[in-house]
């Protein structure tokens, strides 16, 4: 067969199934009803069908963007208050801080150990690290927990305002509890789902898993002690001693609260820790974010 018969034939192919697509498509729409012809019934089943659609596509759009967009914007917000903050940086970052052999937040008995460190104007660094700050977004520190990675950072600011705190900023500080590492109770809220999500995984933490809080001279590790579920009136987990508002408290403790279950507001879920030991930030990294491979920065 020549070149031309060949160009014949695929000619004529082509011819046909064009013919034949076109035929096709023209039984269809003749077979197709028109608006005018469907019944009342078939017409309201139409337009259900098409809102139903429309709102299906709409939630999609709404799930979209709280699980993903939301995320945007607060992380932007978080980078924007740190880099507005000055902050002590290790002289090796490969190298495990060292606990301190002084606790935090005891002025009376640990004197002498700030005097050491900050020299005789020891009393405005004191203040500094664990005086209460009195703006709503106040910067206070950023936190880490190694069982969610080495990316894993959000930033700890003071309150707990939903759209300028919680929404924006990833953690916020009750405002009646201690500050990080002192006597009482340290309680930061966040949220389980969208705004980037800080508590969306905090079922995975176990006891015994690293909590760490990392402020302008310090790194604070707390080790998870357990978790409870309450109603959102049971504030009583916020006080110095959980549960009990006569005791006096003597330990140093951690509380993170966060919606529960996911995608839902009826319940709280309550994370709990202990304080573990803390150091300075210019004397290395927490060995429990090394071992998770973070590479500190600002």
């Amino acid at each position: 067969m020549d070149i031309i018969a060949q160009r014949w034939l695929i000619s004529r192919g082509f011819i046909n199934t064009r013919t034949w697509g076109c035929y096709t498509n023209e039984i269809r729409k003749k077979q197709r009803p028109t608006w005018q012809e469907l019944t009342l019934g078939s017409k309201i089943m139409a337009i259900l069908s098409d809102l139903l659609f429309t709102a299906a596509f709409l939630i999609l759009l709404y799930i979209l963007w709280q699980l993903y967009w939301t995320a945007v914007p607060a992380y932007y917000d978080q980078k924007e208050l740190v880099s507005r903050s000055e902050w002590d940086m290790p002289e090796d970052v490969t190298k495990a801080a060292q606990p301190l052999d002084y606790m935090p937040c005891d002025k009376i008995n640990g004197k002498a150990s700030y005097e050491r460190v900050w020299g005789v104007d020891w009393q405005k660094e004191y203040d500094l690290n664990w005086k209460e700050p009195t703006e709503i977004k106040s910067m206070i520190g950023r936190v880490y927990v190694p069982k969610f990675g080495a990316d894993f950072v959000h930033n700890l600011v003071q309150g707990t305002d939903k759209e300028i705190v919680l929404d924006r900023q990833g953690f916020g500080h009750y405002e009646s509890t201690v500050m990080p590492g002192c006597v009482g109770n340290f309680a930061a809220a966040a949220h389980r789902d969208g705004y980037g999500a800080p508590l969306g995984d905090v079922e995975k933490i176990k006891v015994g898993d690293s909590l760490i809080v990392r402020t302008r001279h310090y790194w604070y590790v707390y080790s998870t002690t357990g978790y409870k579920i309450v109603q959102p009136e049971q504030g009583d987990v916020l006080l110095p001693v959980p549960g009990d508002s006569t005791a006096k408290p003597t330990k140093r403790l951690l509380t993170y609260t966060t919606c529960h279950p996911r995608w839902s507001m009826d319940q709280r879920y309550i994370l709990q820790g202990e304080f573990k030991y803390w150091a300075e930030v210019k004397s290395g990294v927490p060995q429990e974010l090394l071992d998770v491979g973070l590479k500190l920065e600002n």
